[in-house]
């Protein structure tokens, strides 16, 4: 069985919002699999996010991973 590692780089929390319990964050995502068609980046969901955008995506090989 083939395991990808993730993780998230927070770089800014905005737009705290206590009624509706909301707030905006703008972060860069990053994970490491064996292969490319087990990226994980391709297959997230953000659950209850109002709003979701990408900007630039790069992808490096590092070794076999």
């Amino acid at each position: 069985m083939s395991t990808c590692r993730i993780g998230a780089y927070i770089t800014d929390l905005y737009g705290l919002d206590v009624s509706p319990r909301t707030i905006d964050a703008d972060f860069w995502l990053w994970s490491v699999c064996p292969s490319a068609d087990l990226d994980a980046t391709k297959r997230l969901e953000f659950v209850n996010a109002t709003r979701v955008t990408q900007s630039d995506r790069s992808v490096e090989k590092v070794g076999d991973e």
